[in-house]
């Protein structure tokens, strides 16, 4: 006879294998239908997140407590919880309705565990930094603005204001269908072929390992909107093949840290923070992707031209042509270029992105079926499910929890007057205001994924750079960009440590590599504050002269960090170089002029040595008529 421990772990398997597939259909299929009112969707979307997450996480994982039959009763009575208060707001919706602003002792009492349960939640799912901040904004609220415990619980738990505020509402609407694209390409073999198209590109460059690795998590980046996973999926082929070849385990890590942390800027799928910047601006989607695109493309730029000049600094083996696959297997595969370019035809033909990404993977999974190998089974199916599950419900809890300090905030007037002290200790200096900002996103980077980094500072700080005079675009995507940064930003970088742990090297040395190969990229963000034109913004004369100043600025800055162009540059070379690109990233025709100057007189001077070098090294013959060369 069967044991009631093991009675309850097997329905808590079968519970959580059934939840894994329902929970990213049910998702999905309500945000396109659209047949329940948003607060009720959100309700049900929220308690499946947080009963997947009480069955799959542990209440103390790491410790000798992990396992303990009471740990599974705790679990138990708060996934109880976690229905009973998603279904009191599906319940009593209409009532709720009517009765905004006079809760109920019940509306109180729910709206208590609801928030404990949030907390507990993210505390499982992404540590206690963020919790520790929804729980400063809870306790500011209380004794800092006065609000009693009903009013204040209420507003977060009853409203759409608070826990099923904007932050969840986008993760439900945007984001969920774009990860199940995700998990659809890598399933069914998309990944694979972007990689091997990776290797068509560059695989017979000197450089080719390193450039793999910056090529495919660019194409990984289109679909994918996540720098840690961006790591695990490209580097666990790039990084081992660089070390082959050569290159030190740190500099392969970091090169692959690089990498992946620039596919959150890719367009079309982004990370998830981008939607939730269309809805704070107002503005489409795509609107965001396009004003991304010159930015993200320097970004890779700057990556791509710190490895080729290591690589050609050092000298590295090239890949064996016989390794490489084959362009006829390649092009045969070009199918799965079909789902991206679907993607972006619906987006810009003016279709939602929700439906563009629903169309888009509904061909990823017709494409399926061109190779017997790639087939939809049923394994496959549950793949899909699986994959998305977890990284909507990681990402779900967290919004919640941001969902709280969005509301505590708001409510309080807290955010307008943490504006008005920004612009103040900026002391009306533009530059100082973005400095602060960017440290600030870094700080909170250190403890917090990039989405919440980008809702906090653009409910915060945003306002402050708008206020002197940056256009609302550009305050955000500062913003967003810098909040992104902090994936490669020592002495925390999430990203570094993915790909550390799968180079074996020491994560300090990785971090700060990779922060060296991006360091180009900071000043980028400085250029389209100042001058819009990298965001499509202006006349596409003044758009198309911006970023090719920009390339060749950039070209200069990394060729001052990697001390080689040409050739190894000299004590003077290297600082012409890092100056003209200075001048030739910031905009302003003067500074373009000087950064020409610059950079030209450095080219100029490596070109005459290199020349110089080579006729030193050419072999003397002699003649009758004696020595020539």
């Amino acid at each position: 006879m069967t044991s009631r421990p093991g009675r309850i772990t097997r329905i808590g398997s079968v519970t959580k294998a059934f939840l894994e597939i329902a929970y990213p259909l049910f998702a999905a299929y309500a945000v396109i239908t659209s047949e329940l009112p948003p607060l009720r969707q959100l309700a049900v979307f929220l308690s499946a997140t947080l009963v997947l997450l009480f069955l799959k996480r542990p209440v103390f994982p790491n410790t000798p407590l992990k396992g303990k039959p009471w740990t599974s009763v705790l679990d138990g009575v708060l996934i109880a919880l976690s229905i009973l208060a998603g279904a009191y707001i599906y319940i009593e919706y209409p009532d709720l309705v009517y009765r905004v602003g006079v809760p109920t002792r019940m509306d109180v009492l729910l709206g208590i565990i609801a928030t404990l349960l949030v907390l507990e939640g993210t505390r499982r799912a992404s540590g206690w930094a963020l919790v520790l901040i929804a729980i400063g904004s809870l306790v500011y609220t209380y004794v800092g603005a006065g609000f009693g415990i009903g009013r204040m619980i209420t507003f977060l738990y009853t409203t759409d204001q608070g826990i099923y505020g904007v932050a969840l509402d986008v993760m439900m609407r945007y984001v969920v269908v774009f990860i199940l694209f995700g998990a659809v390409m890598e399933t069914v073999g998309g990944i694979e072929f972007f990689m091997k198209l990776s290797q068509i590109i560059a695989g017979r460059w000197k450089s080719g390992p390193a450039l793999i690795a910056v090529i495919s998590s660019a194409f990984m980046g289109t679909i994918s909107g996540s720098a840690v996973a961006n790591v695990a999926t490209t580097g666990s082929f790039t990084i081992p093949l660089m070390k082959r070849l050569g290159y030190q385990p740190h500099v392969a890590g970091s090169i692959e840290t690089a990498a992946s942390t620039g596919g959150q800027i890719m367009p079309p799928v982004m990370g998830a923070a981008a939607f939730l910047m269309a809805e704070f601006l107002g503005i489409p989607y795509l609107d965001i992707c396009k004003a991304a695109t010159l930015p993200a493309v320097l970004y890779f730029f700057a990556v791509a031209a710190g490895v080729y000049f290591y690589s050609e600094k050092l000298n590295v083996k090239k890949i064996d042509p016989a390794s490489l696959p084959g362009l006829k297997e390649v092009l045969g595969e070009g199918y799965f270029l079909f789902p991206l370019a679907t993607l972006i035809f619906f987006m810009v033909s003016g279709s939602t992105p929700v439906l563009a990404a629903f169309y888009a993977t509904l061909t990823a999974l017709l494409i399926s079926f061109c190779k017997r190998k790639t087939w939809l089974t049923g394994g496959r199916a549950f793949t899909i499910c699986n994959r998305s599950t977890y990284n909507i419900v990681d990402i779900s809890i967290a919004s919640a929890c941001a969902g709280i300090i969005i509301g505590s905030l708001g409510s309080t007037g807290l955010s307008l007057k943490f504006s008005g002290m920004i612009v103040e200790l900026s002391g009306g200096y533009l530059i100082v205001c973005l400095l602060l900002t960017m440290v600030s996103a870094i700080f909170l980077g250190m403890g917090l994924p990039t989405t919440i980094v980008y809702i906090i500072l653009a409910v915060l700080v945003a306002p402050a750079l708008s206020t002197m005079g940056v256009l609302p675009l550009a305050a955000h995507m500062f913003v967003f960009f810098f909040g992104i940064m902090s994936m490669v930003t020592p002495p925390v970088a999430f990203a570094a440590y993915a790909a550390s742990a799968i180079a074996g090297s020491n994560f300090t040395d990785t971090g700060w590599n990779a922060f060296k190969l991006v360091l180009p990229s900071f000043i980028i963000a400085y250029v389209f504050v100042y001058n819009n034109s990298l965001l499509f913004v202006g006349s596409y004369l003044s758009i198309g002269w911006r970023f090719l100043v920009s390339v060749l600025g950039v070209v200069g800055m990394v060729a001052a960090i990697q001390g080689w162009l040409l050739i190894k540059t000299n004590i003077l070379e290297r600082p012409l170089f890092l100056i003209g690109g200075l001048l030739l990233i910031l905009p302003g025709f003067a500074t373009d002029l000087a950064g020409f100057g610059c950079l030209g007189l450095a080219i100029v001077l490596q070109a005459v040595r290199k020349e110089r070098a080579s006729l030193d090294s050419r072999p003397v013959s002699r003649s009758k008529y004696g020595a020539s060369v």
